[in-house]
């Protein structure tokens, strides 16, 4: 179904609910958006046609479809007990349905933490399950570009103790002379600082949002200045960042 994204009911809830309906009617109105598409109350609906009960209902216009996605969630999580299984369950396809929201976002809707919401989201896309995508939409609408993972780490020396010495492949690849290998460790250094610097001044470019927004509402001038320094100091990361991306 569209919007059902909980597990189903347990006999034992099933048939409480179904008691209940048959004594009192449906007391809360399911949810449809404006196709008639059932948003909440599927279990409602399922009972009151199999015992020829009248099923009120309110429609839901103009909502997008992430918002519609949202509000399933909430509503059912509010008033189901899951197990932690069951709610990680919930973290995927929230993830699979709308891969552009921020994992705060569907930590938010499926009631775990952020980081929670991160690691499934990083599993699933390893497997391919969801695009890789360089931006994600918060709960305030704002879109934002997701900071670049540090390099991988290339192997230790462990990993290469064992290995044989190829004296023609070491003359033919420039990577291998003594020269050049030891430049290699401080340039992936300096990448890794640039994009650890460029997160660290997005985070902290919306949390002054923030401030902006409680603090300075009435002081125009003074929130425009503090938002152009802001945007100035994250674009400069950028570009920085963007000149040693193209030359590695």
């Amino acid at each position: 179904m569209r919007y059902q994204y909980m597990p189903p009911l347990s006999p034992e809830e099933y048939a409480e609910l179904e008691s209940s309906i048959r004594s009192h009617g449906v007391m809360v109105p399911i949810l449809r958006n404006g196709d008639g598409v059932v948003i909440d109350g599927h279990h409602r609906l399922r009972i009151a046609e199999s015992l020829g009960v009248a099923c009120p209902a309110e429609y839901l216009v103009g909502r997008s479809e992430s918002d519609l996605r949202t509000l399933a969630f909430e509503l059912n999580l509010n008033r189901r007990h899951l197990t932690r299984e069951q709610r990680r369950d919930l973290v995927v396809e929230s993830i699979k349905a709308d891969p552009q929201l921020s994992s705060r976002e569907h930590g938010r809707r499926t009631g775990v933490d952020h980081k929670t919401a991160e690691s499934v989201r990083a599993s699933l896309s390893a497997t391919g399950e969801i695009p890789q995508l360089d931006t994600r939409t918060g709960a305030d609408g704002r879109t934002r570009v997701v900071p670049p993972a540090p390099p991988a780490p290339g192997p230790g020396p462990a990993a290469t103790a064992g290995a044989t010495p190829d004296h023609g492949d070491r003359r033919q690849d420039p990577y291998t002379q003594p020269a050049v290998r030891a430049q290699q460790k401080p340039r992936t250094d300096v990448v890794s600082t640039v994009n650890r610097a460029l997160q660290r001044a997005q985070e902290a470019a919306r949390a002054a949002d923030e401030i902006t927004r409680q603090h300075l509402a009435g002081r125009t001038s003074e929130a425009s200045a503090w938002s152009r320094s802001l945007a100035a100091s994250l674009e400069s990361l950028q570009r920085l960042q963007g000149l040693l991306n193209g030359e590695s």
